[in-house]
Formats: structure tokens, sequence, C-alpha cells
């Protein structure tokens, strides 16, 4: 379903999330085994440690994604990314405080489109600007990312879009017998203008 028509109550009157190159959509139910999909496959850039199977992937979208979407103050918004008809990616918001109005950005493309790096950065641009709209409608005052040091190409999008490091948070994975680092990142977001 497209933010329009009678989920258009959730986002704005009259605004759709739509930018150049793709709309986002609530996630359903013929897209979880895709989804599942992609983050086994990149696992490696994700918090996730192990591999999800089909019946836990179910199980997690029925009980705590799905029921969000009627919800005033969803504890997430996750979210599909579409170019077109085509399904390459989804996010959203997630982690969300609603009484300190911050909440953690999500964010994964299709292995394909997460390997074109021009593309990549054009998708991830357009996804954030869409997010930040979002947080304003809900009143999210603060977006934040946490995002494995070795991204050094994500975390440039990050901080071209504005978004300021806050902190280092050392050994928070172990990829190849090696500890990984990630950086947290963070974005205020004032009466419907990011800062």
């Amino acid at each position: 379903m497209i933010f329009n028509s009678d989920s258009i109550e959730k986002i704005n009157k009259d605004q759709t999330l739509k930018s150049n190159h793709i709309q986002l959509e609530e996630v359903d139910k013929t897209q979880i085994e895709q989804i599942r999909v992609w983050r086994n496959k990149q696992i490696s850039v994700l918090r996730q440690d192990t591999l999800i199977s089909k019946e836990e992937q179910i199980e997690y979208f029925e009980r705590f994604v799905f029921p969000e979407y009627s919800s005033k103050e969803p504890k997430q918004i996750l979210l599909s990314i579409k170019k077109g008809k085509d399904f390459i990616g989804y996010g959203g918001m997630v982690n969300i405080n609603w009484q300190t109005h911050e909440s953690e950005i999500s964010f994964l493309l299709s292995p394909e489109f997460a390997e074109k790096k021009e593309q990549y950065s054009t998708i991830f641009t357009e996804f954030i600007n869409l997010i930040i709209q979002l947080a304003s409608q809900k009143s999210i005052k603060k977006l934040f990312t946490e995002t494995f040091d070795f991204r050094v190409h994500h975390i440039r999008i990050l901080e071209k879009a504005g978004f300021n490091r806050k902190k280092k948070l050392l050994n928070r994975k172990i990829i190849n017998n090696q500890m990984i680092n990630s950086i947290i990142h963070e974005k205020l977001i004032v009466q419907g203008v990011s800062k």
C-alpha cells in the first residue's frame, strides 16, 4: 500500500513518500522472504549475528512489523523501497522513542543495487530525504544511525546528507576473527526542517 487513500492519516494528507527515483510503501507479506534473503546475504553489514530462517522471518513480521502499521505510536515503521514497480530494498524508522522523539534509521538495498556505488548513492540519498519528511510529519526530532566503520561509502552519504558523527562504539561485531567498530551519526529535525 502506498501512503495515500486509507492509510494517509498515518503520514500526512495529500502527501506520498515519493522522490525522483523511488517510492516508499508499507512492506507486504509477499516481500518478507526477499528481505530475509537480502539480510542473510549481507549479514556482514548488519547487526544481525545469525542467518534468519523462513519461520523466524514470518514470525517477526507478524508479531513486530505488521501490527505497528495501525499504531498511533509505532515502535518501528518499516517500508519497502520501490523503483518503479520493482522492489529493491527496505528500511524506515526503527527503535522509535516517542517520549524523546528519536528514531534510528534502517536501510538495506538488494545486493544488486548495493554493489553499484552511483545507484546506491542516489537511492540512499533520496531515501534519507523521504525519511526526514516522515520523521517531521511524525514529530520525530532526532534521527540517528549506527554504521560499521568499514562502510566508508555509506558513511560519506550520511555525512553529505547532514548527519553528524556523534561517537564511535568499539567492538560491535566480529567479522573474519576481527573486531569491528561502529559509528553513531545523528541529525536533528526541527519544525519540519532538518538541521
